[in-house]
């Protein structure tokens, strides 16, 4: 084992002042004896710092000699203790304000005669003793280092015995203070974590549980914590994380096993100064909320280092500051080596589909080493008014919709300040413009954008992009709004060291995530997405084979013997702050991660690790349902391994390759997050898999001997059934894939694809059809159990059409999820071969109940469509009884040319127009279908609904709002009258069905029906 640390530590003493009057003192040398100073050795070479106050027999002098650099430190005020009997008098004290939170050292010197006493000093700040020391006689110390907090008076006072012999103090920062990981670069470098707080702790998390002792929750519960872990597996959160203490360094590669995940909610970091490094957040969607994954807003100093972030709802790692509103600015982050993949596009979010990425940018803020992939936006998206934002070296794949955008300038007098540099493209799989950088979002934003590397772009002397990242409205949309930068901005000391971008390609492949203790499945998984362009956008986590069995050995953290030995640690405490080294500046605990577990090493070009992930490979070999067989990755080129059967026998093959070193022990088998199938020594299996009718993912996962494992691509698998019930099945017009649907004693089921309306500008339909032909009046109830949720648009509900062509005249109640949530709508082509137009249903008022930013209703289960004669009614209910019961008004459509024997029953698209690969849609429900009642009364509604009987007087005062005329009176050329009588006829008026006419109690209502000659159609006496 390599020493790292010396033997001892030399303390060069800077600082001597000797008693003496002030009038004899002509020269340095006159007043410095370099020749006996006590125990370090003083030579020529060192120059005393400016400024020095000598105080002696009630007289001063200043001495002004030039300041140098010594032992790596600089003093930055210094002076010498004034004789003073009030102690306790700030003025009597040497003081300072720190201009940063640091380090600081004193440096104390008693030049009296041997035997003149002991002299006592204590550093105060903010009222707290940071420490005290005494001196002997002529002897002089240097003081371990203290905490010092940025803006408050640091005060050195004379505690001891008091006389006219008189002291030096030398107060100084370190400048050689650490960055906040060896080798960090960026905004956040100067992030202290733990070592900001004037205490330091080490918190070991021995509890996987949401909250209590020993848990994560705990441990950030407090400031100034170092968090080690003692367990490994996954943390089921039941609420936000929320690290709301400052001084806080969190170190996942410390866990024993397989490392750690926190599942279930999301890490938010709303305090200043905070290192979080190999961890992993993959929230899901099994707690209701929008997760973020891991981040924080209008924060300063932040480190995210290798970390891996998966599964969120809203973004996955958004970081973001800049010039707020207020005026406040906030920044200094730095979000390195990380890996952020596979936000869940349509969950839980109040927006609907949703799927991005991250929010990036501040003032110093830098973004660096990481890989972006498989979301369908903001990779990331720029936060308004931001500076000195720096983007390099990230890998940017398969995004959707749209790559990275933002950046706006919006507050007066200032502009957007970014770089975008030497980063990697490439589309994937679900990408649709597939050579974008940039979108530019507002005007005046400034930005130097050059060397980013496009996969696959290639034009007249540009290669890939790299020439000119301005060349082509393709890469840079919007570009005229954007005031273009022929050189960087410059960054200072917050400067990334950028490489090419392919090879930051190449490191990101090697080294992006928690690598440590080991690269997990998932993130292998991804990585190979982005080697061999596979992978998709997803909506649950299940789709990809879901979440890692994590659990395993539990092994408290502690530096081991041996490197206590080997690196002169002694009987230091773990929290101790290293004098000299290589790791001067941190503690023991992060000296031993660094140098044990991460490997650092240091040369001339920079700190360096030698950690390399050795995942397996897995390749989906076969997948055959007898008839249709495809093989080999499902990326953008080959066929994909998508079948939709009405078989329920599945060949099933993968073949594993052992990174070199390692070899396979065992194959795993998986539909959605289901283990079926084992094979332990071998590198291949080929397996039957019996499926029941529905969506199956089925993916296979490598393990090696090192515990390192890779999860597959998905094979979609939609087994359609049979349709052998009671009720016929059609494929109306042209779909992706076949469906069918299942019946049993819970319901029925339908697999289905297309999109109705969706075809040649809504003249035509595509969707799957369960019906009956039916004929007359109808009365038809559908519960809904689970709508289909992958995509904005999907309808499932209850449709009437005059035929099954594609383009009959048809009618449909569908709920569906939209932006801002699930709704219904009513969906109408009158007439054959014409678009297809839509509407929400209506509330008491006539106003549409549709979606808006916050949904305020709950969503009916039950859709009702009934047809008396020419009248069709769609309604609604929370119960499926009283189809009165919500805020939905019955939606009546009249004079239909509907023939009398029409295709009845349930429809199910998936909305093929989709940016994903073409699903197919699973509907569960249970469907009634009768002939419809006869209404043999005329019935008359109030403005409440509640029934008023004809020729009856009225109770309370009320508004008759609807008139409901029997089935059977033809009233195509007809009028209603309502009269209203007391003791004479106060109103006899035209109303139609729709009334809103006034009544008071003490009423008598009468309702006529004539025909167009004025003769009775309809009377009740």
């Amino acid at each position: 084992m390599r020493k790292i640390f010396p033997i001892t530590v030399l303390v060069i003493l800077l600082l001597i002042s000797v008693s003496v009057n002030a009038e004899n003192i002509t020269t340095i040398t006159d007043l410095y004896d370099f020749s006996d100073v006590g125990e370090g050795k003083i030579t020529e070479d060192i120059i005393l710092p400016n400024n020095l106050y000598v105080h002696a027999s009630g007289g001063s002098v200043t001495v002004n000699p030039s300041i140098k650099k010594f032992e790596g430190r600089t003093y930055v005020n210094r002076a010498v203790l004034s004789p003073c009997k009030n102690v306790e008098n700030p003025d009597c004290a040497v003081s300072i304000i720190p201009e940063t939170d640091s380090m600081l050292f004193v440096d104390m010197y008693n030049v009296a005669a041997e035997g003149s006493g002991l002299r006592s000093f204590e550093v105060k700040q903010d009222g707290i003793v940071l420490g005290s020391f005494t001196l002997d006689g002529k002897t002089m110390i240097t003081t371990e280092p203290m905490q010092v907090k940025k803006g408050i008076p640091v005060y050195i006072y004379v505690t001891g015995k008091y006389g006219l012999i008189f002291y030096g103090a030398g107060l100084k920062y370190d400048t050689v203070s650490p960055d906040a990981v060896p080798g960090i670069q960026g905004g956040g470098k100067k992030t202290t974590g733990a070592r900001g707080n004037k205490n330091i702790s080490v918190y070991h998390v021995t509890s996987l549980a949401n909250d209590g002792p020993g848990t994560l929750r705990d441990a950030v519960s407090r400031p100034g914590r170092i968090v080690v872990f003692d367990v490994c597996g996954t943390i089921n959160l039941t609420e936000r994380l929320k690290i709301g203490n400052s001084n806080i360094t969190i170190l996942g590669q410390t866990a024993p096993g397989q490392g750690i995940t926190i599942a279930g909610t999301d890490v938010l970091i709303a305090a200043d100064n905070v290192i979080v490094r190999y961890l992993r957040v993959r929230p899901g969607d099994s707690v209701e909320g929008e997760w973020d994954c891991l981040g924080g807003a209008h924060i300063n100093d932040i480190v995210l280092d290798h970390c891996s972030v998966s599964w969120g709802i809203d973004e996955l790692m958004s970081l973001y500051g800049g010039l707020n509103p207020d005026g406040a600015d906030t920044g200094n982050y730095t979000i390195s080596n990380c890996l952020i993949s596979e936000s869940l596009r349509l969950s839980n979010h109040y927006k609907g589909a949703h799927g991005y990425g991250a929010i990036w940018g501040g003032t110093n803020t830098s973004y660096y080493n990481n890989i972006i992939a498989h979301h369908d936006s903001r990779n990331p998206r720029l936060a308004s008014n931001v500076s000195y934002t720096e983007l390099k070296n990230n890998v940017i794949y398969n995004w959707g919709g749209n790559s990275s955008y933002g950046g706006e300038s919006t507050a007066e007098n200032f502009y957007t300040k970014v770089n975008m540099v030497n980063s990697y493209y490439k589309f994937g799989p679900s990408t649709k413009a597939k050579y974008k950088i940039f979108d530019v979002s507002g005007t005046g934003s400034h930005y130097y954008i050059n060397g980013n590397y496009v996969y696959g772009y290639e034009s007249e002397n540009n290669n890939n992009g790299l020439n000119d990242n301005w060349a082509d409205e393709a890469l840079i949309h919007n570009m005229a709004n954007a005031v273009r930068e022929n050189e960087p901005f410059d960054m200072g000391e917050y400067k990334v060291n950028e490489v090419s971008a392919e090879a930051a390609y190449d490191k990101s492949v090697k080294s992006a995530g928690a690598v440590l203790p080991v690269r997990d499945s998932i993130d292998a998984r991804v990585v190979e997405d982005m080697k061999n362009q596979t992978g998709r956008l997803i909506n649950k986590a299940y789709e990809v084979g879901g979440y890692v069995d994590m659990s395993g050995e539990s092994k408290i953290f502690k530096i081991s013997e041996p490197w206590k030995e080997a690196n002169n640690m002694g009987g230091a405490d773990e929290t101790d702050i290293i004098r000299e080294g290589l790791y001067k500046g941190y503690t023991w605990l992060e000296a031993y991660v660094f140098d044990e577990i991460e490997k650092l090493s240091y040369t001339e070009s920079g700190w360096t690790n030698s950690i390399t992930p050795t995942n397996p490979k897995i390749t989906i070999s076969k997948v055959s349902d007898g008839t249709q067989t495809v093989t080999g990755y499902a990326n953008i080129y080959d066929n994909t391994p998508y079948i939709s059967t009405d078989k329920r026998s599945i060949e099933y093959g993968a073949v594993s390759e052992p990174a070199e070193g390692t070899k396979i022990t065992k194959i795993e088998v998986y539909d959605g997050e289901q283990l079926i199938e084992m094979s332990e020594g071998t590198e291949a299996i080929n397996i039957t898999i019996n499926l029941s009718p529905g969506t199956h993912y089925i993916t296979s996962r490598a393990y090696n001997d090192k515990g390192e494992s890779t999860s597959s691509d998905t094979s979609i698998i939609y087994i359609r059934g049979l349709s052998d019930g009671e009720w016929l099945y059609a494929d109306i017009g042209s779909v992706p894939y076949k469906g069918g649907y299942t019946q049993n004693k819970d319901g029925f089921s339908i697999i289905a694809s297309g999109s109705v309306g969706g075809n040649s500008a809504g003249k035509m339909d595509s969707f799957g059809f369960m019906y009956r032909e039916f004929t007359g009046d109808f009365d038809i109830i559908l519960e809904t159990k689970n709508v289909p949720k992958f995509e904005n648009n999907v309808k499932s509900g209850l449709m009437v059409r005059s035929s099954l062509d594609s383009s009959s005249e048809m009618y449909l109640l569908a709920d569906s999820w939209l932006k801002y949530g699930e709704n219904i709508r009513v969906f109408e082509r009158p007439v054959k071969g014409t678009a297809v137009t839509n509407s929400y249903m209506f509330d008491a008022e006539g106003t549409p109940v549709e979606n808006v930013d916050s949904i305020t209703y709950d969503m009916p289960k039950y859709l009702r469509m009934t047809r008396k004669g020419q009248r069709l009614t769609m309604s609604v209910s929370e119960n499926g009884t009283d189809f009165t019961d919500n805020i939905r008004q019955p939606y009546i459509i009249e004079d239909t040319t509907l023939p009398e024997t029409v295709y009845l029953g349930v429809a199910q698209d998936s909305c093929s127009s989709s940016t994903l690969i073409k699903y197919a849609a699973e509907f569960g429900f249970n469907v009634t279908l009768s002939e419809a009642e006869k209404n043999t009364q005329l019935k008359i509604y109030d403005e409440n609904g509640n029934e008023i009987k004809n020729n009856s007087v009225i109770e309370n005062d009320s508004v008759l709002s609807k008139i409901v005329i029997p089935d059977g009176v033809d009233t195509s050329n007809s009028v209603i009258y309502t009269a209203v009588y007391r003791d004479e006829c106060l109103t006899d008026m035209q109303t139609g069905s729709d009334v809103k006419l006034p009544v008071s109690s003490g009423d008598l209502v009468k309702v006529f029906v004539w025909d167009g000659n004025m003769q009775p159609l309809y009377t009740e006496e």
